[in-house]
């Protein structure tokens, strides 16, 4: 008889063997198989695209928020899964809602304007309730104003959903806009400066807010018309009087938190005021650009400008007096017979006394406007020049009264 020739598979062959067959197989399920790199790649792929999807499965929406004069438009931008919380949820500034299966929390000082006319929020969202979060998730959002609105705090809604579930909460934020938030200074008068000295210049501020407060920033700068009056003109912060910080104003508080701290070139000063007519408002004006924002809002800015009106040291306008008293005695002695200058010490004691109240009445007069009047122009008692040349005129005039000085020097404005 021939041979078969037909090979049949070795599992087959063995069919009648079963110990051997069951060898067989398990030495084969031993054996290391090769794993093609392309698939195994693939297959990373997908499980980072599966673990994203499951890490981003909580959904954050927040409808457009309607304000007085406004809306605020919410826009998610990016979402990564974190964690846990990188702040405490019990702080005072951390904001929370809790709904029957989510959380979500945001970090107040978080907040801030971008660069694009946009405040980025930070939303963290997770399933249950703190500390045992699941899939917490952080969420920016931007959010942009439309309209003229001030800046304020108001209940925002949210819609939370993994897909399967939606719940709504309600976050009680801070939104922001871009209307003013400051009451513009308004200096009626001039600030006196006096001369010689350092002169703080007080600047009270009104915070038109009701539940945020402003930030008045060490950006802030004051600048002089007339530079060369000045060795220096800063912005102070009374505050923070070792400098560099910020001013804080509180809601619809009103005081003064700012001092523009300005400090005269005294020479420069003297020559520039050396005929101060009266009918001149100021001497120099001081600008000043004020920067601020509510705390995580837009940053803002106002500008005004203050007056400036030189003042002698009070008891240096006596003393100007007394010597133009001095002056304008010298001069009438020389023309008076021996017999007067034998007693001239006493008639010189008597002007300079003499003087002095005529300068005070001057100066009384001039604080209830009235005005003095030299050779027809009308001066400032107030200043250095008038108030010496009120007192050569005493001096050289033989006057014995104080009706005779209020009626010669002053008289009321019309």
């Amino acid at each position: 008889m021939g041979r078969n020739q037909h090979n049949p598979p070795l599992t087959r062959s063995l069919a009648p063997f079963p110990r051997e067959r069951a060898r067989l197989r398990a030495s084969e399920a031993q054996r290391p198989r090769r794993e093609c790199p392309v698939l195994r790649v693939t297959q990373l792929i997908v499980l980072s695209l599966l673990g994203t999807a499951v890490a981003g499965a909580i959904d954050l929406r927040i409808p457009p928020q309607p304000v007085k004069n406004g809306t605020v438009f919410f826009t998610n931008t990016t979402g990564e899964t974190i964690p846990t919380l990188p702040f405490d949820y019990t702080s005072d500034d951390v904001r929370s809602a809790m709904t029957n299966h989510y959380a979500v929390f945001v970090l107040i000082p978080d907040i801030g304007a971008g660069k694009y006319e946009y405040v980025r929020y930070r939303f963290y969202v997770g399933l249950g309730k703190p500390p045992n979060l699941e899939g917490l998730t952080r969420v920016n959002v931007q959010a942009r104003p439309d309209g003229q609105f001030k800046d304020q705090v108001v209940d925002v809604k949210l819609q939370l959903t993994d897909g399967a579930m939606t719940e709504e909460a309600v976050l009680r934020l801070p939104v922001y806009g871009t209307a003013a938030l400051l009451e513009k200074p308004n200096f009626q008068t001039p600030a006196e400066v006096t001369i010689g000295s350092a002169a703080p210049i007080p600047v009270s501020l009104q915070n038109l807010l009701t539940d945020l407060p402003i930030v008045v920033h060490a950006t802030s700068k004051v600048t002089s018309r007339n530079p060369r009056l000045w060795s220096r003109v800063a912005i102070q912060f009374p505050d923070d009087p070792r400098g560099g910080g910020d001013a804080l104003l509180l809601p619809n508080e009103t005081r003064p938190v700012v001092v523009v701290a300005a400090q005269p070139n005294l020479w420069q000063v003297i020559g520039a005021t050396l005929v101060p007519v009266a009918s001149r408002n100021a001497d120099d004006h001081l600008d000043v650009e004020l920067r601020y924002a509510s705390r995580g809002g837009y940053p803002q800015h106002v500008e005004f400008e203050i007056p400036v009106r030189f003042a002698p040291w009070f008891p240096l306008l006596f003393a100007a007096a007394a010597l133009g008293a001095l002056v304008g005695f010298l001069v009438r002695l020389l023309n008076a017979v021996p017999a007067d200058r034998a007693a001239w010490p006493k008639l010189a004691i008597a002007t300079v006394l003499l003087t002095f109240i005529g300068e005070a009445i001057a100066l009384l007069l001039h604080s209830k406007d009235s005005r003095l009047v030299l050779f027809g122009v009308d001066f400032d008692p107030t200043q250095l020049l008038p108030a010496t040349l009120l007192g050569a005129m005493i001096g050289f005039q033989k006057l014995t009264t104080i009706d005779s000085v209020i009626a010669i020097f002053t008289r009321k404005k019309q």
